[in-house]
């Protein structure tokens, strides 16, 4: 009999506003710098759930509120968030720098790489992987910075030392084509793709379609021609969400390529999750 644990007849949920500010104070009590980085990072998020309706003759005041809403939010998680970056906190540096690279808490919520590369380079000193693999996207691109290829490679470097995947496969697509300053070193290029395929991840799946296609043409006397790995590997990208090996594998399986039987069913289903994840 569970009956008293049932909410009176007087009870009432509290208002979205009202759980926020509550929210708010107990973060503000708690001196832990990792409890008030995820209620600023609670802050931003709630800040994309508020629903901005489409403005008409008639709600023109009801949609400023809506904004205003989400603008405070906003406000609020990136005031936190700078007052934990100013004090240290790696994870605040990185998420408030990822916030300024996809125009949130910016001026017309517009991308602001001059303030998110600085605070990157911060926070890949205090060790943070995400941080040093943007820094060197950043340089790579000239994003927030000049472009620089070995200053790209040092960060590359150093997130791959904390075995981050995005990091790792950049490396690996340097050493096989040359790029980034460095030397063309196909054997080198495909141990970090073999590294970075360990560590695959739904955001970072590219070296497993990196490495089936290797396998598919081969490179001599460094990959061995393996249509069987090949297909394997697709899957393993497929399964992680990536469309381009979801599409590559419907092929396979629709006309009888790599080793794969033709097989209407699993054709379809891998194009189907083709569609549904769009190549990236």
């Amino acid at each position: 009999d569970h009956s008293h644990l049932r909410p009176g007849a007087k009870a009432a949920l509290l208002s979205h506003d009202k759980t926020m500010q509550l929210l708010s104070d107990n973060a503000k009590k708690n001196p832990d710098p990792e409890v008030q980085f995820e209620f600023a990072v609670f802050t931003i998020d709630a800040s994309k759930s508020v629903p901005i309706p489409v403005e008409t003759a008639g709600n023109i005041i009801e949609v400023e509120k809506a904004i205003q809403e989400r603008d405070k939010y906003i406000h609020e998680g990136i005031a936190l968030l700078k007052r934990l970056a100013d004090r240290g906190h790696a994870a605040s540096q990185y998420f408030l720098a990822d916030c300024y690279a996809n125009g949130i808490g910016t001026k017309d919520n517009k991308q602001d790489f001059d303030r998110a590369y600085p605070l990157f380079v911060l926070a890949a000193k205090h060790g943070h992987p995400d941080a040093a693999y943007r820094a060197g996207t950043c340089c790579e691109n000239g994003w927030g910075c000049r472009r620089e290829s070995a200053k790209a490679i040092q960060f590359f470097r150093k997130a791959a030392a904390s075995l981050h995947p995005g990091a790792m496969y950049r490396l690996g697509i340097a050493e096989l084509n040359g790029e980034l300053g460095l030397s063309k070193r196909p054997k080198e290029g495909v141990k970090w793709l073999k590294r970075s395929a360990e560590h695959a991840t739904a955001e970072f799946p590219h070296a497993l379609h990196e490495l089936a296609l290797l396998h598919e043409r081969g490179i001599e006397n460094v990959v061995f021609v393996d249509y069987e790995y090949a297909a394997e590997l697709l899957a393993q990208a497929a399964e992680l969400g990536y469309a381009r090996s979801a599409y590559r594998l419907g092929e396979c399986y629709e006309y009888g390529k790599m080793g794969c039987p033709q097989d209407a069913a699993l054709s379809i289903h891998y194009y189907v999750g083709h569609i549904l994840h769009p190549f990236v």
